[in-house]
């Protein structure tokens, strides 16, 4: 086992590497044996061989289902003919619609295949790893358009087509289980969960990557702000208070000696008026404010020596006489009388406008009608003044003569 083990080595490495070339997806360039055990080389050949063999079922599938392509693709001649590519095997094919038989799946044959197929040798399996279609392996060649004749717009045509049926497949795929949502577990596999990475260490977006084209940036933009005096800091109004402060209870953690009926006694009686309620803090607070405004005013009355209320006002009868103002101030002569100082208009004041009697309204006739009686009673009170006092010295004239 051994001496084996190694030519085993070299064995694998060489089907490998024959392989290669036509599993263009395989994850590995070459198989790697130093250093690994057994089980881990065959693991590495099983991801190699397990899409190869996918694709071979699928061809063998196509070719049974048409003969006549083998035929063709290893030129035989005739209907019961021979390969003439391989005479020296003598492999019978049978007359057309019989199956093929085991030996067709020969190395050398199937490795001429899949170079036809495939095209190139392991060399270009970078190139044809980007051309893989679906309609490659599940279209079949009546359907297939001859790509030699066709022009670059119905290339990239068929470029977008292959690429919207691909978009419509994964929509209309099941997804998977954690795309799904909320999902129970009878909905999801068994220990499904335990492959999944569940935990988040950040449920918010980065923070930008701080480089020194920011930080630049950032600099500028505030200097141009200091510069222009442009500044988004809002002055806040500083805030008034809406309700007067809360009072400050004390508490007293003593026992009470009062009874309850005593209790209710006295705020019974607070309520009433009967008895003064008792000073609470803020009545004190209040009480020794109104002691120190009482002292700074004792203060301030001394420095004005206690006269500090002024004289009452005495207001004496005043006589407003018709008489300029400058006799009002005393500055005229005191010879000149004040008869002379009148004014034209307080000597004479002419009469109104003469109206005559079509022309008086209901109110000029009322101020007239009033004016002559204010003259007849002003006459007859004359009259009646001139009389009284002749009679009483009638009387005493007579009284003396008798």
């Amino acid at each position: 086992m051994g001496i084996g083990f190694p030519f085993a080595r070299l064995a694998s490495q060489h089907l490998f590497a024959s392989l290669k070339p036509y599993s263009p997806k395989s994850p590995f360039d070459q198989l790697h044996s130093d250093g690994f055990d057994a089980e881990q080389i065959w693991q590495q050949i099983d991801l190699q061989s397990q899409p190869l063999i996918n694709t071979l079922k699928r061809e063998i599938k196509r070719y049974e289902d048409k003969p006549e392509q083998i035929l063709k693709l290893f030129g035989v001649s005739g209907a019961n003919g021979v390969l003439e590519k391989d005479v020296k095997e003598n492999v019978d094919l049978g007359l057309e619609g019989e199956k093929v038989e085991d030996e067709f799946l020969k190395i050398k044959d199937l490795e001429k295949y899949l170079l036809l197929m495939y095209g190139g040798d392991g060399g270009s399996e970078d190139g044809s790893e980007d051309n893989i279609r679906y309609e490659d392996f599940y279209v079949p060649d009546k359907k297939r358009p001859n790509k030699g004749n066709l022009s670059t717009y119905e290339k990239e045509r068929e470029k977008i087509q292959a690429k919207i049926k691909q978009m419509e497949a994964e929509n209309l795929a099941p997804k998977d289980w954690t795309m799904q949502g909320e999902i129970s577990a009878s909905k999801r596999p068994v220990d499904s969960a335990l492959e999944v990475d569940l935990d988040f260490e950040h449920n918010i977006r980065p923070p930008p990557v701080i480089t020194e084209e920011v930080t630049a940036s950032l600099e500028d933009i505030i200097k141009k702000r200091i510069l222009e005096g442009h500044f988004d800091d809002v002055q806040r109004a500083p805030k008034v208070p809406t309700a007067a402060p809360k009072e400050t209870k004390e508490l007293d953690d003593n026992k009470s000696k009062k009874g309850l009926a005593e209790i209710y006694e006295e705020e019974y009686a607070q309520q009433t008026g009967f008895v003064a309620a008792p000073l609470s803090f803020n009545d004190e607070l209040k009480k020794e404010a109104s002691n120190l405004f009482k002292r700074l005013c004792l203060k301030l009355d001394a420095l004005s020596h206690f006269h500090f209320a002024p004289k009452p006002v005495i207001e004496d009868m005043s006589i407003q006489t018709n008489v300029p103002a400058l006799a009002m101030e005393e500055i005229a002569p005191v010879a000149v009388s004040d008869a002379a100082m009148l004014a034209p208009e307080e000597v004479f004041s002419g009469k109104k406008d003469i109206k005559e009697a079509n022309e008086l309204t209901k109110e000029d006739r009322k101020k007239r009608r009033a004016k002559k009686k204010r003259k007849y009673k002003a006459v007859n009170a004359k009259k009646v003044a001139d009389r009284a006092p002749e009679k009483p010295s009638q009387a005493l004239t007579e009284g003396k003569e008798q």
